[in-house]
């Protein structure tokens, strides 16, 4: 399964757990082999910036299919997922590193390269630039270049600067058909 192809199907509500723990939650999914999709969830946690991730939760025959199931998970379902989740130590060290660069200031910050990030797959590289304020994101996109028809892109919000980026980025990494 290429790493790169794993995307974000839903972010979630927030998952608080017995012992006070706040996670960021998402529903994580890539295409398997046999076209159908394999989904996991993964639990940023809010304080520490440890990743989580549960092992394949379900397998759907289609897109729409997973966007169903990930819509209905329940309560309960999330918090024996949250208890069944593992340590993700490689994206926990990236998640780490990115709020780091956030928290520097001045000319001294730079946003993470989004080519390296990528490398980790699509939605790692979208958690990530979440992070990132409009400003740091417009400047990301002229350093690496990612807009070489020169759009107008000083009002596009947070989010669609985002997309604009991680499109952007797969567009360049794929190799042509």
């Amino acid at each position: 399964m290429n790493r790169a192809l794993h995307e974000i199907i839903l972010d979630l509500a927030p998952v608080a757990t017995n012992s006070g723990r706040l996670y960021h939650t998402s529903v994580v999914a890539a295409v398997a082999a046999d076209g159908h999709w394999n989904a996991w969830i993964e639990f940023v946690d809010s304080n520490s910036g440890d990743v989580l991730r549960t092992g394949i939760e379900t397998h759907q025959a289609s897109e729409a299919d997973l966007h169903h199931w990930a819509s209905v998970l329940s309560d309960v379902y999330l918090q024996g997922a949250v208890g069944r989740a593992t340590l993700s130590r490689g994206e926990t060290a990236i998640h780490r590193r990115s709020v780091d660069q956030v928290m520097l200031t001045g000319a001294g910050a730079a946003a993470p390269d989004p080519f390296e990030l990528f490398e980790h797959g699509e939605h790692v590289l979208r958690r990530e630039l979440l992070l990132f304020d409009r400003a740091k994101l417009r400047a990301l996109i002229r350093t690496y270049k990612l807009d070489p028809a020169g759009l107008g892109l000083a009002k596009f919000t947070k989010s669609q600067l985002v997309t604009f980026i991680v499109t952007a980025i797969e567009a360049q990494a794929r190799p042509p058909a």
